[in-house]
């Protein structure tokens, strides 16, 4: 990356200034010098330069003139032969622009620092009157080689020294010749401590095996102990419970000897065992029960002391219980009474249909609509008599109709006429003679003629009414 032209816009006590480098030669050395006298603007363009790189810091100490606001740098840098003109504000994001003023973005630049940040970018190239001065303060302040001391100077690592210091203070403490002390010393020294101790261990092989012998008997003395310690321990356990059980012993004896005074009782099912339970829960219950029902006579008992009698009240008992009693039946009519109404209103508007049906409408005195006895009975035979006519002309009709379909029959049986056989002719004749012969048609029609008649009268009967 070079810089061909730093453009101070406005910034620090510079405006519209520019410092152009010129076009990067074909041949020789590129090397350009600022000078000037002091507070001339040299670490101004310094630190511009910077800024323009990696953005203008947030406190800037350069807006003494430009508000940050206005504050603005530019430049034309160079990238592998490709010329790239950026321009830079005082903003918390989008402060790097293009030639047209266009917001860019900032790896067009950070992608050619090779991850550098300002600080280190700034040690490593950006020499001033500070560094060299810091540099200076660490040469004389270290040891060793001047190139390697120029070196960390000129790239800010002039702490270098103090990390070499550490690193053989703790070497010294890992080794030191003819030292006693130190990590690898201790450690040697633990380690024939434990070769001594090894070999003070280290026996024959025949020694070996009688210990071994010696091992595999104690082992076995071992496991017999334990045995043997296992049944005492068990035969201890039997005694404990022994010593345990002899207080309830003595107490069964006692209750033995009780049960013994008791008379005979019957025995109990085989089965009492499993309802015992059952039992002592139903026996709690009926407890409860008992005690709550007791304490509830008792309440009831308290109640009944506390009341007052009254014997004015007491008199006429009786007549309060009757009263109770026609009250009930009082509240029941009036729960009734609306249905009762409604009753009465239909009978009415029968009464009044019957009325219409007799032409007597305007009839107020029921005496009056009352027939006389006479007329009454005249009324009830001629109904009697209207009913047996009826019934008579129904079964004259049903004869009548059973013939008429008879006789269909028939001739749909025989067919044509000349088709009948000369007996079967003879005696549809003599049937047909005889039904002509009997009085069946005279009947029907005395019955229709009674039936007018009867009607007549009726009809008669029923206007007089």
């Amino acid at each position: 990356m070079r810089l061909r032209r730093l453009d101070l816009t406005r910034y620090g006590k510079f405006t519209d200034k520019a410092i152009d480098f010129g076009e990067k030669p074909a041949s020789g050395p590129d090397l350009h010098i600022v000078f000037g006298l002091n507070e001339a603007g040299k670490s101004t363009a310094l630190s511009a330069y910077l800024d323009l790189l990696f953005g203008i810091e947030e406190r800037s100490r350069y807006n003494f003139l430009h508000e940050y606001s206005s504050m603005r740098i530019g430049g034309l840098l160079e990238f592998e032969g490709q010329a790239l003109a950026v321009s830079r504000t005082k903003s918390r994001s989008n402060s790097l622009h293009d030639a047209d003023g266009r917001p860019l973005s900032e790896i067009a630049i950070s992608a050619h620092l090779a991850g550098l940040s300002r600080d280190t970018y700034s040690s490593m190239f950006s020499l001033d009157d500070e560094t060299l001065e810091a540099g200076g303060k660490a040469i004389l302040e270290s040891r060793g080689d001047l190139g390697k001391l120029l070196f960390t100077a000129s790239a800010g690592l002039g702490h270098a020294s103090d990390v070499l210091a550490a690193l053989e203070t703790e070497a010294d403490g890992l080794h030191r010749r003819q030292a006693q002390t130190t990590e690898i010393a201790l450690l040697k020294k633990r380690f024939a401590e434990l070769k001594s101790r090894k070999e003070a261990i280290d026996t024959l092989a025949s020694t070996f095996e009688s210990l071994e012998a010696e091992r595999v008997e104690a082992q076995d003395k071992y496991d017999r102990s334990l045995a043997e310690r296992s049944v005492l321990s068990a035969r201890l356990a039997t005694i404990d419970r022994y010593v345990r059980a002899a207080p309830l012993l003595v107490e069964i004896k006692r209750k033995a000897s009780r049960l013994a005074e008791l008379p005979d009782m019957p025995s109990p099912k085989r089965t009492w065992s499993g309802n015992v339970a059952e039992l002592i829960d139903q026996d709690a219950r009926l407890r409860t029960s008992l005690q709550g029902n007791a304490d509830e006579i008792d309440r009831a008992k308290g109640k009944i002391e506390a009341i007052a009698v009254d014997d004015a009240v007491l008199a006429i008992s009786e007549q309060v219980r009757g009263l109770a009693d026609r009250k009930a039946r009082y509240l029941s009519a009036g729960m009734d009474l609306p249905t009762r109404k409604m009753e009465v209103q239909m009978l009415d508007q029968v009464v009044a249909n019957c009325l219409a049906a007799l032409g007597r409408s305007a009839e107020q005195d029921p005496s009056r609509l009352i027939l006389p006895a006479v007329v009454v009975g005249t009324l009830r035979t001629m109904v009697e008599q209207r009913s047996g006519i009826t019934t008579s002309l129904r079964m004259a009709r049903d004869e009548a109709a059973a013939a008429l379909d008879g006789l269909n029959a028939a001739r749909g049986r025989v067919g044509e006429e000349r088709a009948v056989p000369e007996p079967a002719r003879a005696r549809l004749i003599a049937a047909a003679s005889e039904a002509k012969a009997s009085s069946h048609a005279r009947e029907i029609r005395e019955a229709r003629a009674l039936e007018d008649e009867r009607q007549t009268k009726l009809a008669d009967a029923m206007r007089r009414l």
